[in-house]
């Protein structure tokens, strides 16, 4: 599943998976970004920040789904 979030300090809004995001914090890669949210990759404290965040959307089938609401 994926969800589409608004992270709200640097108020853009990004496609990612619905695991990376938890009590309005989501996760977000350090390096090589779009490998990591094509891959679902699991979040960890090493290779991940954690930003506060607001689902906008969420429960989306697939990553095209997500793009596509995304625009």
């Amino acid at each position: 599943m994926w969800s589409i979030v608004l992270f709200e300090n640097e108020n853009t809004v990004e496609v990612v998976p619905a695991h990376w995001v938890k009590n309005n914090v989501c996760a977000w890669p350090k390096k090589y970004v779009k490998k990591n949210v094509e891959r679902r990759v699991l979040a960890n404290k090493f290779d991940f920040n954690y930003f506060v965040s607001r689902t906008l959307k969420k429960n989306i089938a697939t990553l095209t789904e997500a793009r596509a609401k995304l625009k």
